[in-house]
């Protein structure tokens, strides 16, 4: 692996993890401003959680394509391997939330964090490895833009539309999407 490349994708697991906890308030500290609410956690809910893992490290994939072009690090795979690490982080999280809740385990808060900073590290790490790899077919590029592109526009459209299931649930309230 290119010690380069996992150097500035380890600063991303940093930058994702304290911009994704303080999206966890950001809605609230806003006193609620409906806008905010496409990146910050609006409730207690699976989703909102994910979200807030997904657009730091979707923000800080962009930044690090320009450090990268700037600083000349050669990154093969760069749109595909950001893709499957940024889809990595919440699959992992559900993953391991709903195997802890299901082997028995009270829902804890530092369990919580630790999944949390858990599943984005284990995203940037995958992206370091495919990027490090030799180039893959130049259609993977074109998938993982279309697939970064889903996942941000699910990622905005579901907190105001979201799906009645129990991923969009908020446990607190239950109700989904946004609590007046």
């Amino acid at each position: 692996m290119d010690k380069t490349i996992l150097k500035w994708e380890m600063w991303g697991f940093i930058i994702a993890f304290v911009a994704g906890t303080l999206l966890h308030f950001t809605f609230e500290w806003t006193r609620n401003w409906v806008p905010i609410a496409v990146i910050a956690a609006v409730n207690e809910s699976t989703w909102e959680h994910l979200k807030i893992a997904f657009w730091p490290m979707f923000i800080w994939a962009c930044i690090e394509w320009k450090i990268f072009k700037v600083k000349g690090v050669k990154a093969e795979n760069y749109v595909i391997g950001k893709a499957i690490g940024i889809y990595s982080t919440p699959l992992l999280i559900i993953a391991m939330f709903y195997s802890y809740l299901a082997l028995g385990g009270i829902d804890s808060l530092a369990y919580d964090i630790g999944i949390f900073a858990a599943s984005i590290f284990v995203g940037q790490v995958i992206s370091a490895l495919i990027l490090s790899l030799k180039a893959w077919p130049s259609w993977t590029r074109l998938a993982g833009i279309i697939a970064l592109i889903f996942a941000a526009a699910c990622f905005s459209l579901f907190t105001y539309l979201p799906p009645q299931n129990i991923l969009f649930l908020d446990p607190e309230s239950g109700l989904y999407g946004i609590i007046p």
